[in-house]
């Protein structure tokens, strides 16, 4: 999981100050982790898993008249992103 979040957010180039929401993404994910209890959980701990080693920046934005959480790659992270993504 944490490779197909990490490697959607390569392709899109979502580096720094480009965000996207986190639903969004998750979104992308295969059926069975996004419909499962245990596949939402995976997704929700490999995300957090993310944020603490620094991979990605999330933020709250307001959209519209809500707040979203939008995720993006950490900048100062470029080349251990690189090497996790090429095991």
């Amino acid at each position: 999981v944490k490779k197909l979040v990490l490697n959607k957010l390569v392709r899109a180039n979502m580096w720094g100050g480009k965000h996207t929401p986190l639903h969004f993404i998750i979104r992308g994910l295969p059926l069975h982790f996004r419909m499962t209890h245990s596949g939402q959980k995976i997704v929700e701990t490999s995300i957090k898993e993310l944020q603490n080693k620094e991979f990605l920046i999330a933020q709250q934005k307001r959209t519209g008249k809500n707040y979203e959480i939008h995720i993006s790659l950490n900048p100062r992270k470029v080349e251990e992103i690189q090497t996790f993504l090429k095991q």
